[in-house]
């Protein structure tokens, strides 16, 4: 979904100890870490993720009245190293469009707008699954992606005419053929049905996260037209996301289910 900044800048509050984030982060066990993708990473792409996990602020949506002055919100670490792994799994064309990240005390849906990633504090202190979290940062990436991918008008159609192809063969089988993970209450596959935007936003998510099952349900697809058309868009995303692997994935969950 999106979303436009306005001017709430007076209604931020730091979020976390970035000295603290320092010392965690050596301690976090990442075991397939591949020396050479951290020498090959570019000094712009290491040094924009530093700026963007040093500087996530909590805003108050519309602003609350009375509010404490000095009031310290605690974002547990490991929801910023699960930030800093996906964004390190991002493309440089996505980063330079980041401004700012934020979690929001009032809202109850993510948004992206005016380079600006929000999203919900409640997906860290409420009682939602850990996935749902990794899950709607990427899908906001995507967003970021395809604001910018998509203003390429070659790119646009080509895109709108591969969801055309796969929303026809949805219909003509009365099977929605587009993927859905299933861990959210929402059905995404209805989203990505309706709007090749979403569906392209979606997708990143899913190469990120959910790359083996994904190509398994396409592999799945008994149309070759859709077929074709659906891997031709994950063969156009994999050159802006790198995914996740199964035990990367499962490293991040099990050490947010700990914070």
């Amino acid at each position: 979904m999106l979303g436009f900044k306005q001017k709430f800048y007076s209604h931020k509050l730091k979020t976390f100890s970035f000295q603290d984030y320092s010392r965690k982060i050596f301690y976090c066990n990442f075991h397939d870490i591949d020396i050479k993708n951290l020498v090959l990473q570019s000094y712009f792409k290491t040094n924009k993720i530093y700026e963007l996990i040093s500087n996530i602020y909590v805003y108050r949506f519309p602003p609350i009245l009375n509010w404490p002055e000095g009031v310290y919100i605690d974002i547990p670490v490991d929801f910023i190293i699960a930030i800093r792994r996906m964004l390190e799994h991002s493309g440089e064309l996505l980063l330079n469009n980041i401004n700012e990240l934020c979690f929001s005390l009032n809202t109850d849906y993510s948004s992206y707008g005016d380079k600006i990633i929000i999203i919900p504090l409640e997906y860290i202190t409420g009682e939602y699954d850990k996935s749902l979290f990794l899950d709607t940062f990427a899908h906001e990436l995507g967003h970021v992606l395809s604001e910018e991918l998509l203003q390429n008008k070659i790119i646009c159609k080509q895109v709108q005419a591969w969801h055309k192809i796969i929303k026809y063969y949805s219909m003509k089988s009365s099977n929605n053929l587009f993927y859905d993970p299933g861990i959210s209450q929402l059905s995404l596959d209805k989203y990505q049905f309706e709007d090749y935007r979403e569906f392209f936003s979606e997708l990143y998510s899913q190469i990120l996260n959910y790359y083996s099952d994904l190509t398994r349900h396409v592999c799945k697809i008994e149309f070759d037209e859709a077929q074709y058309a659906y891997l031709n868009v994950i063969d156009l995303l994999m050159n802006y996301v790198k995914p996740f692997s199964k035990r990367e994935r499962l490293e991040l969950i099990k050490n947010l289910n700990l914070s």
